[in-house]
């Protein structure tokens, strides 16, 4: 919850399904908030300038890891991460995350180079460095009309821009040039995030390597993350087994051991603080003439003691098909998938709708659940492979055409579309169109590079839900809190109600329905 008594400057994203929420610019819509842009000075020697145009949103979302990849005899290649540094300060469900990272240049030639940096889904990015001749040269964020003006004065100069901008999802990318030859070229990334709460622990995950790099090492890596609670802390737990742990009564500090080498998915820390006795507390504050407040609370509602499923069920998965999710992500999505399927009974009924830029069933009508049913249906999803362009309103519209009063309907992917529809505000809107008032819609996002934009439009259909699989999730894990939800959230749709106090700006404006345990 934010006050604001004047313009704001950029702020973080509130958190998800809870009563988190944070300011805005003044006098600008979510739509125009999403491009800005920010200019540093002409490097020396070389004529360059680099102008950082920020394309946002309030909720964006493969995260920590950044590439940097250039054109080498007219083949792809990426440069070699030298340095890999992440240091985190976790506040309460607040968390900043600074990314320092060092790219070498292994040839004698000048490249330009289209660097990729992931946040998490829901974070906002804070900040952007790119140091040029050793000197860091800060992004300064400016309205779209004014970044527009700059990035055509850079253009009409016949200098080079460099541009952060947002790709969809939670990916962003910057132009940068020139790359001399066995030059080292290093940035600086920062982005904050509000926490998830679920199970009585808060998550924090940082992507810091992946199978790629695994065949070109990274010289020098290092992970820091420091935790401050106000209520006292129970537990801080990490998946990386090296890390070393320092707990006291409300902070903690978590550090590997230097020579450590990255890991090849997330390094997740979970963090259990205490409940508050009156079910919440207040985070605040103040920024020159703006004054924010952060509410988290906990609604401490019961979980149902055993979940009651319409019996029998009628399942209708959506899966996304297209070339966004490959590889690692789409064995996630089937095994997540399976998982769920698992869980119905032969007399439950079930069908299949897989999309990219086109849509196909794995039957022409609803099946019963039996083994040999479900078998053919992941066969369906893994034959059509991970091809094409993502139409998501397109689907769901024909999706939507076949939902009855009791369907409960499973979207598994990103949530990015490319085709149709491709903004997130208008596929968002368009899903929300789509929607015939039937069935509850509940959203799977696979990967960390999601569009929360879109996911969270589809978790909001009759009182859906919302869940994510990240690298190391257990996928039977998420199936059965999918199942699980599918009984009803624990807290149906809430309104909240300011007395006593004037705000001048809310997000989220409109709080969901809460799955238990969150």
């Amino acid at each position: 919850m934010c006050a604001r008594r004047a313009a704001a400057a950029p702020a973080m994203t509130a958190g998800r399904r809870r009563f988190c929420f944070a300011p805005r610019w003044r006098g600008s819509t979510m739509a125009s908030r999403r491009d800005a842009v920010a200019r540093t000075p002409m490097r020396r020697d070389v004529p360059c300038a680099v102008a950082f145009a920020l394309v946002c949103t309030l909720s964006l979302a493969v995260h920590g890891a950044g590439r940097l990849d250039v054109t080498i005899d007219g083949a792809p290649a990426a440069l070699s991460l030298a340095v890999h540094r992440v240091s985190v300060d976790i506040r309460d469900r607040i968390a900043q995350t600074v990314v320092e990272e060092t790219f070498r240049n292994h040839t004698g030639r000048t490249l330009e180079g289209t660097l990729y940096f992931p946040v998490p889904a829901g974070a906002t990015i804070s900040g952007f460095t790119l140091w040029v001749d050793g000197a860091p040269i800060e992004a300064d964020i400016v309205e779209k009309e004014r970044g527009r003006e700059i990035f055509e004065t850079i253009v009409w100069q016949q200098r080079d821009p460099a541009l952060l901008e947002w790709t969809g999802g939670s990916v962003f990318k910057a132009r940068i040039f020139p790359i001399l030859g066995f030059e080292e070229r290093r940035i600086r990334v920062s982005y904050v995030e509000v926490l998830r709460k679920s199970g009585g622990f808060q998550r924090y995950a940082c992507l810091a390597g992946n199978g790629e790099r695994a065949r070109q090492p990274v010289e020098e890596f290092a992970f820091e993350a420091r935790v401050t609670s106000t209520p006292a802390l129970r537990e801080v737990t990490c998946s990386h087994p090296a890390m070393r742990i320092e707990k006291s009564d409300r902070s903690a500090l978590l550090r590997l051991p230097p020579g450590t080498a990255p890991p090849d998915g997330d390094i997740e820390i979970r963090i259990a603080a205490a409940s508050p006795e009156a079910g919440g507390f207040a985070v605040t504050h103040v920024a020159g003439d703006e004054g924010y407040f952060m509410v988290l609370a906990d609604p401490l509602i019961p979980a149902p003691a055993a979940p009651r499923l319409p019996s029998p069920i009628d399942l209708l998965c959506v899966a996304d098909t297209s070339a966004s999710l490959d590889g690692e992500r789409a064995r996630a999505l089937r095994e997540v998938l399976a998982r769920l399927l698992d869980r119905c009974t032969d007399a439950d009924l079930f069908n299949v709708l897989a999309f990219d830029a086109a849509r196909g069933w794995a039957f022409p009508e609803a099946v019963p659940a039996t083994p040999g049913n479900r078998a053919q249906a992941l066969a369906f999803l893994e034959g059509r492979g991970a091809l094409g362009w993502t139409d998501l309103p397109a689907a769901f519209r024909e999706a939507a055409g076949t939902l009855k009063e009791a369907t409960q309907v499973v979207f598994l992917g990103d949530g990015v579309p490319t085709a149709g529809e491709a903004q997130s505000a208008a596929a968002a809107a368009a899903v929300r169109a789509a929607w015939p008032g039937k069935g509850r819609v509940h959203a799977v996002a696979i990967g960390a590079a999601c569009d929360m934009i879109v996911l969270e439009a589809l978790a909001s259909l009759g009182g859906g839900s919302l869940h994510r699989v990240r690298s190391g999730t257990d996928a039977a894990a998420v199936a059965e809190a999918v199942h699980a939800a599918m009984a009803g959230p624990a807290a149906p749709d809430m309104h909240l109600a300011w007395k006593g106090v004037e705000v001048a700006d809310v997000h989220p404006a409109h709080l969901h329905a809460f799955p238990p345990g969150e």
